[in-house]
Order: C-alpha cells, then sequence, then structure tokens
C-alpha cells in the first residue's frame, strides 16, 4: 500500500510519518540556531569572521592556518597596521597583508588588525 503525501510517495504511513518529523527536527534545529545566533551576537560574528577567510583562502589555494582573532588583536594591541591608530574592539577587520587573491596564506604571519575603512580602503593589494 502506498500513502502520498503532496507529490511524495512513502511505502506506509509510518515513512510518512517519520519524514515529516524529520523535517519538524530541521525546522528545530534551525529555530535554536538563530535563538542562539541571537543571543551570542559577537561570538557568532567572530566564528562567521573566521569559517569565511578559511574558506575564501581554501578557494584560493591558499595555505589555511587556525586564526583566533582575539589573539592577533592582542599581539597587534588593537593598533591598525595600516594607518596606525587604535581601532575599535567591536568593529575591526583582520587583514591579509598579502591578499588571498594574490597568493597570501591564512596564517598568523600574513594577517594584521585594520579598520574597515583602511582595509577596503587598501583593497586587493599588498602594503
Amino acid at each position: 500500500m502506498n500513502s502520498t503525501h503532496g507529490n511524495a510517495k512513502f511505502c506506509s504511513t509510518t515513512c510518512r510519518s517519520k519524514k515529516a518529523n524529520s523535517i519538524a527536527d530541521r525546522e528545530a534545529a534551525r529555530r535554536r540556531v538563530k535563538e542562539w545566533r541571537l543571543a551570542n551576537p559577537e561570538r557568532y560574528r567572530t566564528a562567521h569572521a573566521q569559517r569565511t577567510a578559511a574558506r575564501r583562502a581554501r578557494l584560493q589555494g591558499a595555505y589555511v592556518e587556525d586564526v583566533d582573532r582575539q589573539e592577533v588583536w592582542r599581539r597587534d594591541q588593537g593598533v591598525c597596521h595600516i594607518c596606525g591608530l587604535p581601532a575599535d574592539p567591536a568593529r575591526w577587520h583582520l587583514d591579509h597583508v598579502v591578499p588571498l587573491a594574490s597568493g597570501g596564506s591564512h596564517a598568523y604571519d600574513n594577517v594584521a588588525v585594520s579598520h574597515p575603512a583602511c582595509n577596503l580602503r587598501k583593497g586587493a593589494r599588498p602594503l
């Protein structure tokens, strides 16, 4: 006996209910992630930035090291490496000194603190 649900066919009502439960589980997981992200904006921003930078480096075929943004902030003492002025701890960029697009690596020896405006003005050019 086949049981249909929309365009999907299931061998039984048990299989159909299992599928419905798995969809509900995925939706509940998405809600939990969204709630965590809203409750922990700084941790989410840091984790997202790390994943994005590492992904961009891998796509360029560059060496990828696990870079901790807070460690770079402490090392550079919160000073923008481009203009030399203090950066805002809540709003700063992790700049690749030799850009990923130019073959730079995503490693501690190639990243530094920068102001967003300084980094965007610099673009994909090495200093």
